[in-house]
């Protein structure tokens, strides 16, 4: 059984320069699909799950040129201690103002969302991973594959003071839950440090980083800019990123 309805937002609470260049909005496509009782493996680890596409309009560019990127993002739920207080439509808010935020590089997003039960040791093996800084942990290829087409975004309360991690190699990130900036900044913040943008501009990078705070990549700031040199990056990146395109 599934429902399909259309989740409208209108305007975003988001900085007059960006909320200005989104010239007008439709709505996100929503499906949403309760819990029954799922035969294969993978689906036994989902509570309920919500897929939605943004399909927002952007006046200065045709809808038919801008790529799509998978996303999965996965709420940590039936945890002993690492369980997230978050919710699915929360995170769908989350991903409906990152995505407004990346649309000034022309991306956006076809994302599933799910309330998801980990295997304990393995999310216990990522957080671990995740407080020490690593760039990856082998257990993740667990969750999103070793061969990862898609970005898995991972939903957790806490990492021990960092509001999130990336890691690129296995193309997933994870967003705690109180985090010192709106979440969905932090959310479209990781995603920029998966196509390698960083909290510097200058290299070798400087102490502190020389990030102006209007900018998404500012380190603990609130700025949802992407200048030039970030938007050339990422699409530099994007044919080679290793995710799947919905053109």
């Amino acid at each position: 059984m599934s429902q399909i309805g259309r989740h409208s937002f209108g305007f975003l609470d988001l900085p007059g320069p960006l909320k200005a260049r989104i010239t007008s909005f439709e709505s996100w496509k929503v499906e949403t699909r309760p819990f029954w009782e799922p035969s294969n493996r993978e689906s036994r680890r989902h509570l309920a799950c919500t897929t939605f596409t943004w399909v927002g309009i952007d006046t200065a560019r045709k809808e038919t040129e801008v790529p799509t990127l998978k996303v999965r993002a996965l709420i940590s739920k039936d945890d002993p201690r690492h369980s997230s207080r978050r919710t699915v439509e929360e995170v769908v808010e989350i991903f409906s103002k990152a995505s407004a935020i990346w649309r000034q590089a022309d991306i956006r997003f076809n994302a599933t969302v799910l309330e998801w039960k980990f295997d304990h040791s393995t999310l216990d093996d990522l957080i671990r991973a995740a407080q020490q800084r690593r760039g990856d942990t082998d257990l993740l290829g667990e969750i999103t594959g070793h061969e990862p087409r898609q970005l898995t975004a991972i939903y957790v309360p806490s990492i021990g003071g960092s509001n999130g991690k990336v890691f690129r190699p296995k193309r997933a990130f994870i967003v705690v839950d109180n985090t010192t900036v709106p979440d969905y900044r932090t959310t479209a913040h990781e995603i920029g440090h998966f196509f390698g943008l960083e909290h510097w501009l200058d290299h070798p990078p400087p102490e502190p980083p020389d990030r102006p705070p209007i900018q998404l990549m500012a380190r603990t700031q609130t700025g949802m800019e992407l200048i030039p040199r970030d938007i050339e990056q990422v699409k530099s990146r994007l044919p080679t990123s290793g995710l799947d395109l919905i053109d």
